[in-house]
């Protein structure tokens, strides 16, 4: 299996050379390897670096073949910190929805204990849920979480205001929805990451990366790297096994982050949604016998404030979807990214100055021998699979409720998890609005 490639011809002359060889062997020393070479005239038995002028024998270009093949599958395959991220993401779905339903992080165990239930529900029980459930246990926690304990405290309470939660309820199933589509979708993503750090280069890709990345410390021109086109041309073809999973990668990382932009956009909604319909069974209230049958009387605990739309922390709560993108799907320029310079002072594989060899190398038909592992190819096709029920929230409607009274915003403490530390004169200005609010629904 040959490689074939052209290079700028330009071998470097022996005053390029540092016969000390000092380069090499600081390079070989930091990462654990003996290296006693000296600079030698002619080595003709390499068969990957230069023969010639050289800091290098067969003993280091094997010594190379095993450091850049371990090496470029760790930097290129192991995604053990985005696993990480996904996980502890997911984690937190649960918590974050409750305080989003909310708008409080005490005092909710009704809406987390829905919330949690629902995550974990099959298709079949989403079909037959009751909505209604959502909007009562949420007022009801809202309530206790300032304190009240007897709002829509009775049966005949919540068949009255039945009419004016069926809108909230079903923002609130939508809202739900969102979540758990993204709830279980994280696992399918971390099974084809997880499978990632089982894939490997071919023996001619190794060689080649060699050849590119290690060969010019053979002559101490550790100073500069390979020049980036070359780089390229390398790269892109031993990454080229690796197409069927970014394209089935690509869309799932696309699904993600339409998931978490209409989680953002649920929460802002959502709190006029919440506060209107609070508003309503305020107006509804003032009927003095309604306000006796809730046993409390909500009319005289309401603030009016100004709306303001805060800012969603979808993102800061749970995970930054955007690492996923381009993920496994540019690795070849991701790693040139690092690995690689522009400019005419780069290694071109042969000495320092420009690259004009092929923008792809030349194959022959035995390097398609390089695939992907079976288990990958079993999760990216239920990744694949999944896709396909994935694209359903694209259509997932997030509408206002419809406002018909004036508009009214309920102030509550920020979740723990996504809390910034304000400054000073920040909290001065927050403190008189938070205890405003705490009155809302206190006498």
């Amino acid at each position: 299996m040959v490689i074939l490639i052209s290079f700028v011809v330009g071998v470097a002359s022996i005053e390029q050379v540092y016969d000390t060889c000092n380069m090499i062997s600081k390079f070989m020393t930091v990462r654990g390897f003996e290296y006693n070479q000296s600079f030698s005239q002619t080595v003709d038995s390499l068969t990957l670096c230069n023969t010639g002028p050289t800091c290098c024998n067969t003993e280091v270009e094997d010594k190379f073949y095993n450091e850049v093949n371990a090496s470029f599958k760790r930097t290129s395959f192991s995604k053990t910190p985005y696993i990480g991220q996904l996980t502890e993401g997911r984690d937190k779905i649960d918590e974050y929805m409750t305080e989003v339903l909310t708008l409080a992080s005490r005092a909710n165990n009704r809406t987390k204990e829905l919330v949690t239930a629902f995550l974990d529900m099959s298709d079949n029980e989403l079909k037959g849920i009751d909505t209604m459930q959502y909007p009562i246990a949420v007022l009801l926690d809202v309530a206790e979480s300032h304190g009240v304990t007897d709002l829509l405290d009775s049966v005949e309470c919540k068949a009255q205001m039945m009419e004016l939660l069926v809108d909230l309820g079903e923002l609130q199933k939508n809202g739900l929805t969102l979540a758990r589509l993204l709830y279980l979708a994280i696992p399918e993503g971390i099974n084809v990451l997880e499978e990632m750090q089982y894939q490997s280069f071919s023996v001619p890709c190794v060689r080649e990366l060699v050849k590119s990345h290690r060969c010019n410390l053979c002559l101490d021109s550790t100073n500069v790297q390979p020049c980036r086109d070359y780089c390229l041309a390398v790269a892109s073809t031993c990454y080229d096994h690796l197409k069927d999973v970014s394209e089935t990668w690509e869309e799932y990382a696309q699904l993600t982050a339409t998931v978490l932009d209409s989680i953002d956009t649920f929460a802002k909604v959502y709190q006029d949604g919440l506060a209107q319909t609070i508003q309503q069974i305020r107006t509804k209230m003032k009927d003095s016998d309604i306000s006796d049958m809730c046993g409390f009387n909500v009319a005289t605990n309401l603030a009016r404030h100004k709306r303001s739309d805060p800012e969603s922390k979808v993102r800061v709560a749970l995970f930054d979807g955007g690492f996923m993108e381009g993920m496994l799907g540019n690795l070849d320029e991701l790693q040139c990214a690092m690995t690689s310079q522009t400019g005419d002072r780069c290694w071109n594989g042969t000495g320092v100055g420009a690259y004009t060899g092929p923008r792809e190398l030349p194959i022959d038909d035995s390097f398609g021998e390089q695939s992907v592992t079976d288990s990958l190819k079993e999760q990216l096709a239920a990744l694949n699979e999944f896709n396909k029920d994935f694209k359903a929230v694209k259509s997932i409607e997030i509408n206002k409720i419809a406002e018909d009274v004036d508009r009214y915003m309920i102030y509550t403490e920020e979740p723990e998890f996504v809390r910034n530390n304000n400054s000073a004169v920040a909290k001065s200005i927050l403190l008189p609005i938070v205890i405003f609010f705490v009155s809302w629904l206190l006498h």
